[in-house]
């Protein structure tokens, strides 16, 4: 099994990973060239001291590559598929790390078949209805402590609130988001820059969260 230039091209991460490729398709910059079934691997000398070693599996199309390039599939192994897809590679044995490699790629496409095909395990309703209930739990513990602390700003006043430091509301954000109530957590981090804008709107200064008395 071969793929054709145009599939392997279409492989590539993204233009220049294309164009690359095809600057890594000749022969004569490989060595060990080979292939067992749908699996071919060769060696090709880049920046290191070492050559990088490539492999590939024609048949997923998957591979890897001893190079630090982060793109998948990287210019060596595209242009390793390219070499084979203008002639196919000489049948060989692989070398040991092109065997080790295609070894873990059927020890694990067993794995995956051997869970498939695990039966499913029966839902434990009653757990899941005591999560349930768990959450729902600390979410009303958390919305209650929010109503309190609302009712504690509105009673102290636009004032007093905007004279409040960033630890104040935090503090109940930080709540929320224990009790699992991200997004009004949100809400509450947003609240600073609220309530500024409607002291600002009615003329009203900020006071220190202490009443602006004098430290003892």
């Amino acid at each position: 099994m071969s793929l054709t230039t145009a599939q392997i091209l279409d492989l590539a991460p993204d233009a220049p990973s294309r164009k690359a490729g095809q600057d890594q398709a000749k022969p004569a910059k490989w060595s060990g060239l080979g292939r067992t079934g749908t699996v071919i691997w060769g060696e090709i000398k880049g920046s290191g001291a070492s050559p990088y070693r490539t492999v590939a599996d024609l048949s997923g199309p998957a591979s890897k590559c001893t190079c630090p390039s982060p793109k998948f599939p990287c210019k060596h192994a595209l242009g390793l598929m390219l070499v084979d897809a203008a002639s196919s590679l000489p049948a060989g044995e692989p070398p040991d790390w092109a065997a080790a490699w295609s070894r873990g790629r059927e020890a694990r496409a067993a794995a995956a078949e051997t869970r498939a095909r695990e039966p499913a395990k029966p839902v434990d309703e009653k757990a899941q209805a005591k999560r349930r209930q768990a959450r729902e739990d600390r979410v009303s513990a958390a919305l209650d402590e929010l109503d309190l602390w609302l009712r504690d700003l509105m009673r102290r006043g636009l004032a007093t609130a905007r004279g409040e430091p960033d630890a104040f509301w935090d503090r109940m954000a930080g709540r929320l988001v224990d009790g699992q109530a991200a997004g009004l957590a949100r809400r509450v981090r947003a609240l600073p820059g609220l309530v500024a804008v409607w002291a600002a709107a009615a003329g009203i200064a900020a006071v220190p969260a202490d009443g602006g008395r004098p430290p003892a």
